[in-house]
């Protein structure tokens, strides 16, 4: 990318500052007194722009502002005036003698939210005009008239985007800053303060589509949107820096088919296909599904994040079938259930998903759900990760990873868990396993059990509810977990309060045989505390208080459950 030395030139504006004329021209301007300003710009009112790329030339326009930060505030602004070629405005002077000034310029359509010592601005709908964000700065001696000087410099950075056929649609890109915060007590400073969409206003050609991007790291892939509705593409952007210039960005082949889903443009129910991207923050309350033998990939989805109740039966994302979740490199994904009865991702009862990637992955419940799993009376399929940054908290009653709370009416029959890669974190709620089974609702619900637990690889950290064990089964008498298994990875569980164990049962419940080979490489359990003081044996490896289990062999010699805690196991 190389620097724009064409705006360069253009964004050096002698700028004569002159004290409009008092009855005592040459007095000292007191503490606190109000004084006006006029800027006279020279080059009849040149400014940058990147209307025309070739020449980085546009005109001040009427109700054009220069901000003016003063001693840490905002002080004022100064608006132009296009016939006489000037900015003029009051501001307010709180020192006498000589001072520095800040003058901040905001081209195009941007109207700053100013709070006091900041502003910010938002650069995402650019369909009628360039904005433009410009700093300079001057010392400005008020005991006296004078002629003072300013340079404005870019603090954004000029993309064209190329579209293949010529289009005429309006074009979006994701995944680029779309904000700016402007400290005045630190002059000159724009921080790009939140990643969005922009949509983009039209070059000269109708081919080609130009934005002014705030600096930021590259995107790898930014979902592309041509048209209004909700299909895009992908293009790489490179790493943007104040005052670059790049003539080309990337060539946008829109005769191909679309395979990015834009959340924020969903208004309706979307069943993600095989093959599909899902990008950007679910903007209405839709339900997200994917489809039976489907693979998606998550590129930066935020679904449900603030956690919000709404009339809506669903979960973040629901399989359909069997259903694979890729994790895009580089990316962030939250995904949250939409009301208390539902999970982050549900996995139905004989349904199979699989997640991979190297991305990160938030799945959480909105009330007494699993953050990957089942929910209240939801039964609960087949779980595998394989790969990525998985990260699941379950809610009341629910695993992290695994069954819901149970119900009156019903219970939650999780199918089986199985890790093979990644990293995974997970919590469980109250009386509820991080990964395994949920808790048993009210007294006379019939509980929650999981299949078979597997670990194979990656490095997994597991805390259980309350009473609950870290991996394997809920509390109490009407939760249990078939037999885990850990022949890989490095693994640490930790029971919950109320004499749960590590890796086994919780308090009351019950689990299967527990086996941990020597192909792992670090297994660590540690048994909850005995807040009741029950009196009874429990174990960080095996049964908790009042629970039981299987047999419980390490290194392929039957041990018997473990009473050390914590215990570490290293072949």
């Amino acid at each position: 990318m190389k620097k724009l030395a064409i705006f360069a030139a253009a964004f050096v504006l002698t700028l004569g500052l002159a004290q409009c004329k008092k009855e005592q021209p040459n007095a000292q301007i007191t503490e606190g007194e109000t004084v006006h300003i006029t800027v006279n710009v020279n080059n009849n009112g040149s400014r940058a722009d990147i209307q025309n790329p070739s020449t980085g030339h546009y005109d001040f326009k009427d109700g054009d502002k220069l901000y003016v930060g003063y001693n840490g505030v905002c002080a004022g602004a100064l608006n132009y005036s296009a016939s006489a070629s000037i900015f003029s405005g009051d501001i307010t002077i709180s020192q006498s003698g000589s001072q520095r000034l800040h003058f901040y310029y905001l081209g195009g359509s941007l109207e700053p939210a100013i709070d006091g010592t900041e502003y910010t601005v938002d650069i995402s709908n650019q369909t009628s005009d360039y904005p433009v964000i410009s700093y300079g700065t001057s010392n400005v001696d008020y005991t006296g008239a004078g002629t003072y000087t300013t340079t404005l410099l870019n603090k954004c950075a000029l993309v064209k985007f190329n579209l293949a056929n010529g289009t005429t649609d309006a074009v979006a890109v994701g995944g680029m800053m779309t904000k700016a915060t402007i400290d005045f007590a630190n002059p000159g400073v724009v921080t790009p303060s939140a990643a969005g969409e922009i949509t983009l206003h039209t070059g000269a050609s109708t081919d080609e589509k130009w934005a002014i991007l705030l600096s930021q790291s590259a995107v790898d892939n930014a979902p592309v949107a041509i048209g209004k509705g909700y299909l895009g593409y992908m293009v790489g952007v490179p790493a943007i820096e104040d005052n670059d210039f790049a003539p080309e960005i990337n060539t946008i082949d829109n005769s191909g088919t679309a395979n990015v889903v834009i959340l924020n443009r969903l208004t309706e129910d979307y069943m993600a296909q095989n093959g599909q991207v899902l990008t950007g923050t679910l903007a209405n309350n839709v339900k997200i599904s994917i489809a039976d033998d489907a693979t998606v990939t998550l590129g930066g989805v935020s679904i449900n994040a603030n956690g919000a109740w709404t009339s809506g039966n669903y979960a973040g994302i629901t399989c359909e079938g069997k259903a694979t979740i890729i994790l895009k490199d580089g990316t962030t994904n939250t995904v949250r259930g939409f009301n208390r009865n539902y999970p982050g991702i549900h996995v139905p009862e004989d349904y199979t998903l699989t997640i991979d990637g190297t991305g990160s992955l938030t799945a959480s419940s909105n009330g007494y759900d699993a953050g990957i799993g089942g929910g209240i009376g939801l039964s609960c399929g087949n779980i595998l990760i394989e790969g990525g940054t998985v990260r699941a908290t379950g809610g009341e009653e629910a695993a992290g990873i695994g069954g819901g709370g149970g119900t009156t009416s019903c219970g939650t029959i999780c199918g089986t868990i199985t890790i093979s890669g990644g990293t995974i974190e997970v919590t469980g709620g109250g009386r509820a396993a991080g990964i395994g089974s949920g808790g048993p609702g009210d007294e006379q619900g019939l509980g929650s059990s999981c299949g078979a637990i597997t670990i194979s690889g990656g490095t997994v950290t597991a805390n259980g509810g309350l009473g609950a064990s870290g991996i394997g089964s809920g509390a109490l008498n009407r939760s249990s977990c078939g037999a885990i298994t850990i022949s890989g990875g490095t693994v640490t569980a930790t029971g919950g309060v109320y004499a749960a164990a590590g890796i086994g049962s919780g308090c009351e419940a019950s689990c299967g045989d527990i086996t941990i080979t020597n192909d792992v490489t670090q297994v660590t359990a540690t048994k909850g505390e005995d807040l009741e003081g029950f009196g009874v044996d429990y174990y960080s490896i095996g049964a908790g208080a009042f629970g039981n289990c299987g047999t419980v062999t390490i290194g392929g010699v039957e041990t018997g459950f473990i009473t050390q805690s914590p215990f570490t196991y290293v072949p």
